[in-house]
């Protein structure tokens, strides 16, 4: 049975109220039998003054206690009730655990809610980019406009109840409507192939949350990223920013073929085929396209490769028979493994920047005998490495398969 806290400090005052009521009555008693006529003899007034300074010490001892009691009441009830509090803070802590647990979307909204308003109250504390045809956009990061686009989607700031002032709300209104204007500035004033960026924008945020999320088995997050900045190649030059995910894809994971490759393809972009050769013949030393071999990318390897040698025939004047006899054993090598996109040889052909297009009959002709088979589907079942079996067993074990 549970005590209450306020029955030892209650018993406490009653106790000494009834020893001191008792003390008096009893003092009462006394004087009142003892009482005689009036002597003024001095051995009895010092009697009596004695009596009478025994009674008051007497009272000043209760009064003492008294007071006592009250303090100890006091103390116990201010326990008590601090108890009482920190059980209710419990309590309340105990039930805002047990809602983040039921329901843990609405506590990552309201975490990435705060983080996202906190990086644009960051911007707007310059009174200069309040104004929507300044660079407010731009100057927000891309994770923090991405992850400020989130919150919005997922739960307009209109439709929950503001936990701020009204004064707060307005101006948080006002803030995120200059946002969209700016970014409606943004991306009217990009030309109209950079419609898409907006796209391109997302893949990026959502490849640096895999990467962080991810750790150390990211490697192909890193590619898939370089591969995301060399698409704003012809619209903005990301070449740098590619080849440096490439590069750091390769220092975690060198046993690869499609960081390589991508390396090959960034030089490509930059016309430099001796350096985009380099590149491929790396990737060819290696079996794994990224996790296991892939028949297909190879011949996609090979058949680049060939294109750098035949474009770099045309810039070294000295080398070209070589460049060209190299050119066809690559790709002939790469008609034993076929799945090439006729549409691309086509183009390589016909296009006058195509990689063939200024080679000469005779050359062309030879080609021309092996596009059959560089576009016959010959790719094989990828083998099965002890790896993936190993991943496909676990994954069967824990119940993802």
């Amino acid at each position: 049975m549970r005590r209450r806290p306020w029955i030892f400090p209650v018993t406490f005052i009653v106790v000494v109220l009834v020893l001191t009521i008792g003390t008096l009555f009893v003092i009462w008693a006394i004087t009142e039998n003892n009482l005689g006529p009036i002597n003024l003899k001095v051995p009895d007034l010092n009697s009596r003054l004695d009596e009478l300074r025994s009674t008051i010490q007497f009272l000043i001892v209760a009064a003492g206690l008294f007071a006592l009691a009250q303090g100890a009441a006091s103390f116990f009830s201010a326990v008590s009730f601090t108890k009482q509090a920190d059980d209710a803070i419990k309590r309340i802590n105990d039930k805002a655990r047990d809602a983040e647990t039921s329901f843990p979307i609405f506590a990552r909204v309201e975490d990435a809610r705060r983080d996202a308003y906190a990086s644009l109250a960051d911007i707007f504390r310059d009174p200069y980019f309040l104004d929507w045809r300044t660079t407010t956009y731009e100057r927000l990061g891309l994770l923090d406009r991405q992850k400020l686009l989130s919150v919005e989607r997922f739960i307009s700031i209109e439709l929950v109840p503001y936990p701020g002032e009204p004064e707060e709300y307005v101006r948080d209104l006002r803030r995120l409507a200059n946002f969209y204007a700016s970014k409606h500035r943004y991306e009217a004033e990009a030309p109209r192939a950079q419609a898409q960026w907006a796209d391109l924008e997302r893949s990026e945020y959502y490849l640096k949350l895999a990467i962080r999320a991810a750790g150390d088995d990211s490697f192909h997050l890193f590619t898939d990223l370089g591969v995301v900045y060399m698409e704003y190649h012809p619209l903005k030059s990301r070449l740098p920013d590619a080849e440096s995910q490439f590069l750091e894809s390769v220092r975690r994971m060198n046993n690869q073929q499609r960081a390589h490759y991508n390396l090959g393809l960034v030089a490509r972009y930059r016309q430099e085929w001796k350096i985009a050769i380099g590149h491929y013949e790396e990737a060819l030393r290696h079996d794994n396209w990224e996790r296991w071999p892939l028949d297909k990318m190879r011949c996609a390897i090979l058949y680049n490769q060939a294109c750098a040698f035949a474009r770099y025939s045309y810039d070294d004047e000295a080398k070209r028979e070589h460049l060209i006899a190299r050119c066809l054993q690559v790709l002939t090598e790469a008609s034993r493994l076929g799945s090439m996109s006729l549409s691309v040889i086509e183009d390589d052909f016909k296009q006058p920047e195509g990689a063939f297009a200024q080679l000469n009959s005779q050359t062309k002709a030879h080609i021309e005998n092996l596009k059959g088979d560089l576009t016959q589907d010959k790719a094989r079942p990828p083998k099965t490495s002890w790896e993936q079996i190993v991943r496909t067993a676990l994954d069967k074990l824990i119940g993802k398969a």
